[in-house]
């Protein structure tokens, strides 16, 4: 698996990625946009891409496709690349690729057949998660 998408590699340091624009904090990440990205992938358009950094570094990026010709010509270009991927239900349009450092995520509406894609950095995710731990163990020793 790719540990990154379109030149940008996951953990990278949010300095260094070239076009980043900041949109907002979130849940203690700074979501930034790219637009230099293109809105296609393959011949599937997609919505820009959303850049998550925690502590300055790339922690997830994701991104959305619309109806189902889009979302299922995304589909098949991530089972191109990365093979027919883990889905716990058959009844569900929901996909998972794991790699030893990082998770990808296909994840389809089945109203609207809308997906979303999602890249995660495994290293990063569990030093955020030791992080919320850690604030959550300090919360409730405070009381």
């Amino acid at each position: 698996m790719h540990y990154g998408f379109r030149g940008v590699a996951l953990e990278a340091d949010s300095l260094t990625v070239e076009g980043l624009a900041f949109d907002r904090r979130d849940n203690g990440l700074s979501l930034c946009h790219r637009d230099t990205d293109s809105l296609m992938l393959g011949t599937a358009a997609i919505s820009p891409t959303t850049y998550s950094f925690y502590r300055g570094k790339l922690l997830s990026l994701s991104f959305s496709a619309k109806g189902a010709a889009n979302s299922h010509a995304v589909l098949a270009r991530l089972q191109a690349l990365y093979g027919p991927g883990e889905q716990k239900n058959s009844g569900q349009q929901r996909y998972t690729w794991r790699g030893t450092k990082a998770l990808l995520r296909y994840d389809e509406s089945s109203t609207n057949n809308n997906a979303v894609i999602t890249l995660i950095s495994l290293p990063l995710s569990s030093i955020r998660q030791q992080d919320s731990n850690g604030a959550t163990l300090g919360t409730a020793a405070n009381r």
